[in-house]
């Protein structure tokens, strides 16, 4: 007895048996993929953000500024390769003047800085505040090891008595390794221990025991302490009179000083005899005037006296004020219309040069870059 079923219809349930097939074996993986072969959980690490040490703003030139925060990444297992931040500026007020957002990194329990440049305020902030905003941790990014990496400085030169001022060193590689590039911050610290500015850098690579020479810069002068540098400047004036004769005529010479000094100088003033019997009683002075001055962080005295007494005096009154280097004689000068006066551009710019002054200390930090 023949087949019920055709050729054709049998091809038909052929097809439809293999697409049943096909369509079961994609059901059974996509259920066994689903509820029975979970793919693995991705853990996302977390830790306690970077403790922020400090952070300051500072003027570099006209309205720009930079802003600089040093940080200690306490997590000595894990670093990040991004990590968002964001510096907050405000007035003496407490308002917000500005915010600047930005990326950067760290290693493993790593001590580091984030630095930005050209920041345009109308307005020196009055403090400075960062905060970290997202941070990607990581478990890579361990430190360097310090023998296979390491760097060191010689022949450091700061010339700060420039109009723009620069830093010259020659950074070197100490050690076992050629180093691929190097990040290097340097922070200007005056008498008071204040961060007074500070400047990056990024060197090319250093092969091994090599070395290159290293050049940080800063478009506009230093502006040191702030009760010196800052309107109004502050001075304190000890004059020096050779006799009782030219009493009176200081006076008027104080007087017409008094007149021509603009708003922006603030000065006290004591008055000392400059007989040549009455030297040590007038150094004594002086040295009571200066240690009381400097007990006020006021680095200035201008010690003035008439040009046509004995300079021998003077020496020997300012010898016994050697370990004040802020004491600086001024002389008197003849006035165009006859008599003396004090030579107020002297006086200012003496007060310049202690806002371009020799800092305190220099301070430079590195890190290895890849």
């Amino acid at each position: 007895m023949g087949s019920i079923w055709s050729w054709g219809q049998k091809r038909q349930v052929s097809y439809i048996l293999i697409f049943s097939t096909i369509i079961f074996i994609i059901v059974a993986v996509f259920l066994t993929t689903k509820f029975l072969i979970k793919p693995p959980e991705v853990v996302e690490l977390t830790g306690d953000d970077p403790v922020v040490m400090w952070s300051n703003a500072f003027p570099v030139g006209g309205n720009i500024h930079g802003a600089i925060a040093q940080f200690v990444n306490t997590e000595a297992g894990m670093g990040s390769p991004e990590a968002y931040y964001k510096f907050s500026f405000f007035d003496n007020r407490g308002r917000l003047i500005s915010e600047k957002r930005g990326r950067t990194f760290f290693r493993a329990g790593e001590s580091f800085f984030v630095f930005e440049r050209e920041l345009d305020f109308d307005e020196t902030p009055a403090w400075t505040s960062f905060s970290w905003e997202k941070i990607r941790w990581t478990e890579k990014g361990r430190p360097y090891d310090k023998e296979d990496y390491n760097v060191e400085f010689s022949d450091i030169n700061l010339r700060s008595d420039i109009p723009t001022p620069r830093l010259e060193a020659r950074i070197e590689n100490k050690g076992l390794l050629e180093i691929p590039s190097v990040e290097v911050v340097a922070l200007i610290i005056d008498e008071y221990e204040n961060t007074v500015t500070a400047s990056r850098g990024v060197t090319s690579e250093i092969p091994f025991r090599g070395g290159l020479p290293l050049t940080l810069s800063w478009p506009g002068p230093f502006a040191f302490s702030k009760n010196v540098c800052d309107p109004p400047l502050s001075a304190h004036v000890a004059v020096l009179n050779g006799n009782e004769e030219n009493e009176f005529d200081m006076n008027e010479i104080l007087t017409d000083f008094e007149k021509e000094m603009e708003e922006g100088f603030s000065w006290t003033l004591s008055s000392n005899k400059m007989g040549e019997n009455e030297t040590d009683v007038t150094a004594i002075s002086l040295r009571s005037e200066a240690r009381f001055l400097n007990s006020r962080e006021n680095p200035i005295i201008l010690v003035l006296f008439p040009e046509y007494e004995s300079r021998i005096v003077s020496l020997r009154i300012l010898s016994g004020l050697e370990e004040y280097d802020f004491v600086k004689p001024i002389g008197l000068r003849e006035h165009e219309e006859g008599g003396l006066q004090i030579d107020k551009s002297e006086i200012e710019s003496i007060l310049n040069r202690n806002c371009i002054q020799a800092p305190r200390d220099i301070r430079l930090y590195t890190r290895i870059l890849n």
